[in-house]
């Protein structure tokens, strides 16, 4: 059964009030409680001085009600002192300004001195509740996300250190990137700079290669924050369970989850999503990342008050029970009382302002009490398997499209979610491999894949051979790993495989509405059957003084083996993929 939990912040309230806040828990069905991520300051409140007995008794505290503990690393919010001591853990904005204190991830990974203290937080405070037993999990830090990357010095001499690991020589660098546009080629590695700020007048972005080698480089930088911690919490004890808590992607989408997660037991995110197939392809993301995942910040109520009129009606209980339809372990609600001071004081909580049990408490009970007498059903639809690729999405976001996760959510999803497929994500070939294998005869989706690979074009073929399904999106293939465009405009193997010939690209200034009724929108490949069959057409105006108009094919279908092979001249909207589901 699905545990549920709350986000609880001692440090916010007198200690005379925590025994009425872990009774009101326990009533309400709760079993665990989620501590500590903003508390550094409280827990050193001064160089290596550290005040671990507040946070012991309130772990002591909820065990006592039945109630156990997920304790938080608290690095996401350096405590002044720190910030005084070393100035140069502050992050750098694309401008050069630095970051003040005052909010939070204020803080550079590649700074040594916040690397340094955050490490020593980390084993002082894994050393204390070593032996805890009522503390079952950690989670590291808190919603480390890169899409607001630091510029330092720091991050710059770091960032030179990976060019110098990836690419054997600068001369390879200026020969793979294509600096030689705009006299731009490099002659040391300290040429090369961060892309921030404004290049000059005549652009408004660095080099797309730079901001593509950048962006590996900030999501690395922040995994490898993660395995420190993970390698201390691991060693201290065995047996608590790791994880820490994923940033939506709608928010930012820097960082790569699967390097993020690997060294870790659970997958975890917040969960603030607008719309139930929203909610659904998170679930789904996670369940296809790892196994096992929770979700540590559930949204109890609206992040800009207790309610919002009109209310949603439930909402609590919905989005709740359609992720645990999904096979999430745990829901932590954010949070547990509405906080009366800081930037989050309006935000809404299973209790106001006043502590006193209300309409969400309640609703809280009565989820508690249907989760063990009527848990919700895991869907039973058709198995669909979606190709995702953070690379992909950098590309995309660095071409000004930054349509990425929005055709991912708002069209693909949402379009399997009407027709109650059970999705899982796939991030590279031998996910395709292993995909095809368990479902034979499923579905397969590969959108928006302009980054060539071999190995998956190869996987794809295979899987559309033995009996799958496979339908490949439009600008397939068209770059290497440096964002740079091959000659071809689709891999020649894929092509043929198709039946196609790819003769033009182009981006849709409005959208078009192809024969059987769907609206193509952003992005259109103009094609030429080679062995294909159209299946779906779009009669498109091809300009000039005779307004001449042409019929282009825009889904294609061609049988491979003992599956199908589809293209998709372009970005089709919910409905179609609704269908494609089966």
């Amino acid at each position: 059964m699905t545990r549920l939990s709350v986000d609880y912040y001692p440090e916010h309230w007198n200690r005379e009030r925590w025994q009425r806040d872990f009774e009101l828990m326990r009533d309400a069905g709760v079993t665990a409680v989620r501590m500590g991520e903003f508390a550094w300051c409280r827990l050193e409140p001064e160089p290596d001085r550290y005040e671990f007995s507040w946070l012991q008794e309130a772990v002591d505290l909820a065990s006592h009600h039945g109630i156990q503990s997920i304790l938080c690393t608290p690095t996401a919010a350096p405590p002044a002192w720190l910030v005084e001591l070393h100035p140069d853990i502050l992050p750098t904005d694309a401008d050069g300004r630095q970051i003040a204190l005052g909010a939070r991830r204020h803080c550079d990974p590649n700074s040594h001195s916040f690397r340094e203290r955050s490490m020593r937080i980390t084993k002082a405070m894994a050393a204390h509740f070593q032996t805890v037993s009522s503390v079952f999990a950690w989670q590291i830090d808190n919603e480390i996300y890169g899409n607001t990357p630091s510029y330092s010095g720091a991050t710059r001499d770091a960032f030179h250190t990976w060019i110098q690991k990836h690419y054997p020589s600068v001369e390879d660098v200026n020969s793979a990137w294509g600096t030689i546009f705009w006299s731009g080629e490099y002659r040391s590695v300290n040429d090369i700079p961060l892309p921030g700020g404004n290049p000059g007048p005549d652009a408004t972005a660095h080099h797309p290669s730079l901001r593509l080698e950048f962006h590996r480089f900030v999501s690395a930088s922040w995994a490898e924050f993660v395995r420190e911690q993970a390698a201390i919490l691991r060693g201290v004890n065995s047996t608590w369970i790791l994880t820490t808590n994923a940033y939506l992607f709608r928010w930012g989408m820097d960082m790569n989850h699967r390097d993020l997660f690997e060294c870790l037991d659970v997958y975890s995110f917040d969960n603030y999503s607008h719309s139930l197939h929203e909610n659904s392809f998170y679930c789904s993301f996670a369940r296809s990342i790892k196994p096992r995942f929770w979700i540590l910040e559930q949204q109890s109520a609206s992040p800009h008050a207790q309610h919002e009129f009109p209310s949603e009606h439930n909402r609590l209980s919905r989005y709740t029970r359609a992720v645990v339809s999904h096979g999430c372990e745990l829901v932590s609600f954010f949070r547990w009382r509405q906080c009366r001071f800081g930037q989050e004081q309006h935000h809404g909580a299973i209790l106001p302002h006043t502590g006193e049990p209300g309409d969400l408490y309640d609703e809280l009970k009565e989820l508690s009490r249907g989760l063990a007498t009527d848990p919700p059903v895991p869907s039973e639809g058709p198995e669909v398997g979606v190709y995702f690729s953070w690379e992909d999405g950098w590309i995309r976001e660095i071409d000004g499209s930054r349509d990425y996760v929005t055709v991912h959510v708002e069209s693909i999803h949402q379009g399997l979610y009407n027709a109650g497929a059970r999705v899982t994500y796939l991030f590279c070939a031998d996910d395709v491999e292993a995909f095809s294998l368990a479902a034979p005869t499923a579905v397969l989706i590969c959108p928006m894949k302009m980054i060539r690979d071999d190995g998956l074009s190869i996987a794809l073929l295979q899987a559309a051979r033995g009996g799958l399904t496979v339908y490949i999106g439009s600008d397939y293939g068209a770059k290497d790993r440096h964002n740079v465009f091959h000659e071809e405009l689709i891999p020649a193997e894929i092509a043929r495989s198709l039946g196609i010939r790819v003769l033009r690209r182009f981006r849709l200034q409005t959208p078009l509405e192809t024969e059987s009724g769907y609206t193509v929108t952003t992005r259109f490949d103009e094609i030429e059957l080679a062995g294909a069959e159209a299946i779906d057409y779009v009669t498109v105006d091809t300009g000039g003084s005779g307004s001449a108009s042409a019929r282009l094919p825009i889904v294609t279908v061609r049988t491979v083996g003992a599956g199908k092979l589809c293209y998709v001249a372009g970005l089709l909207d919910h409905a179609f993929w609704a269908t494609v589901a089966g």
